[in-house]
């Protein structure tokens, strides 16, 4: 929203008393004045947040094996199966989740994740910035349409992307800014869903994962 402001203060001049509600999943002073420059009349809630269905959890490893610790995470879940049902929440001895976003720092670490999960037989879709937009609709299409149930991806789909509903994130990589970790974690357990949180933590991450603690 705010890399367009330009382009949004100009649509709501065109409108006649627009009603304006805006949703975010943290709140900065950015955009709170934003706001105030459209007419709402507060932006409400804490800093930043989590849903109170979602549980987080971490897994400790070293960087040198931590490829092998997400194909395993993935394969337990079984996400080759389609599973349309409420199946309860992650506490549950038998819960799966339906499908999973797998975030990456960077593109070409997106590319790496991918083609390791792909070696592996793990049928996965990759998204990022520097792919062409033909790409990114298909692999977008496809993981809307279920025909993988895993979508290995930067920060571009943490935000302003329309997904299906999402019960698995892993944070292959630790991301360096706690909101970036709210809104990642912020694509599952949506609208009272159950979701799982889960970040791959190495030696070089302890001051990454102290950050995000301290913000929740």
């Amino acid at each position: 929203l705010l890399q367009n402001a330009k382009d949004v203060k100009v649509i709501f001049a065109a409108l006649k008393q627009p009603q304006v509600l805006l949703y975010s999943a943290t709140a900065t002073n950015q955009l709170e004045t934003f706001a105030s420059a459209l007419n709402t009349v507060k932006v409400e809630g804490s800093r930043s947040s989590v849903p109170t269905t979602l549980t987080q959890e971490y897994v400790f490893c070293p960087r040198r094996i931590k490829l092998a610790h997400l194909a395993q995470i993935l394969l337990s879940f079984d996400l080759s199966e389609r599973r349309d049902a409420d199946r309860g929440s992650p506490a549950d001895k038998e819960w799966r989740p339906r499908s999973a976003l797998v975030f990456a720092q960077t593109c070409r670490r997106v590319h790496e994740v991918h083609a390791i999960l792909q070696h592996q037989g793990i049928k996965a879709y990759a998204l990022h910035s520097k792919m062409p937009q033909s790409e990114r609709t298909v692999a977008l299409d496809a993981f809307q349409q279920r025909h993988s149930q895993i979508l290995v991806c930067t920060d571009v789909a943490s935000r302003g992307l329309d997904l299906p509903a999402i019960d698995l994130v892993v944070n292959f990589d630790v991301p360096r800014d706690p909101d970036d970790y709210v809104h990642r974690v912020g694509r599952c357990a949506r609208a009272g869903r159950a979701g799982l949180a889960l970040s791959l933590i190495t030696q070089s991450d302890l001051a990454y994962l102290a950050a995000i603690e301290g913000c929740l």
